[in-house]
Parts: C-alpha cells; sequence; structure tokens
C-alpha cells in the first residue's frame, strides 16, 4: 500500500519534516546516554523528552557555565560548532563537537557550583534539555 500526500497534508497531520527528523535526533541521542538507558524509559517518554528540549544558539567566546560559579543543570547535545569544556583543577580540556553531548553528570546534583568553565569555540547551536523538565518525565 502506498500513501500520498500533499505537502499541506503531511504537515497538518505530521508536522514538518525538519520538527520530525529534529524530534527522532533528540530521541537518538538520548536512548545512547547510560542515565537514560538505565532508566528503561518506552519510546513515548523518550518523545515527551525531546519534545522539551529547545534549540540553544551560541556565538563565539560564550561562556555557558564558569568554574566556581553555580552551573545550569542542563544536558547540551551539539548540534553544530565547536564547545571546549576545561577544568584548571585537573588541568585537562576536552573539545566537543556535532555529534556530542555534556552535562549529564550536573542533572543529578542539587546546587550545582560547576568545576570547570564551557566556552564556545565557534558559532554553535544545541539542544538543551534541562534538568526541570528531565523530572517532569
Amino acid at each position: 500500500i502506498t500513501l500520498a500526500l500533499s505537502k499541506e497534508q503531511f504537515k497538518k497531520t505530521l508536522g514538518s519534516l525538519r520538527d520530525i527528523m529534529s524530534l527522532d535526533y533528540v530521541v537518538k541521542q538520548l536512548k545512547a546516554i547510560s542515565i537514560f538507558s538505565e532508566m528503561e524509559l518506552k519510546n513515548e517518554e523518550y518523545e515527551l523528552l525531546a519534545k522539551l528540549s529547545v534549540i540553544v544558539s551560541f556565538e563565539t567566546n560564550d561562556i555557558i557555565t564558569e568554574a566556581g560559579k553555580p552551573g545550569e543543570r542542563a544536558l547540551y547535545f551539539v548540534r553544530s560548532g565547536e564547545i571546549q569544556v576545561s577544568d584548571e583543577e585537573d588541568g585537562y580540556v576536552n573539545i566537543f563537537r556535532s555529534g556530542d553531548h555534556l552535562g549529564d553528570k550536573a542533572l543529578g546534583e542539587e546546587n550545582v557550583i560547576c568545576c570547570q568553565t564551557i566556552e564556545v569555540l565557534e558559532p554553535t547551536r544545541c539542544v538543551m534539555l534541562t534538568r526541570e523538565n528531565i523530572k517532569r518525565v
């Protein structure tokens, strides 16, 4: 059986193709993270988490979190661009690019004081999912 829909019918019934693909991307990213796979979520719950996420954009040299200051309790999936995470105490630097995620360790903590600085190296787009939205599911 073949089903044919006009562009308008498709969008009215299913939403935009871009939204569907973005939702699918976030669901796949979430399933790959151990804290979510350990929760044994149903597909509907993964989809709800994906719908609760937002796209955020950062410019070169933006500081997302700074060591020693309260931080955002959120998970970030890098869609495009480059982010540097540096830990002056331990002396290491990690670079995150498209397909990488960061922030999962801070999700379980209350009143997070960052021990790392997260700086944007080039214009970057991320999918962000906050701890509060995760708790809703």
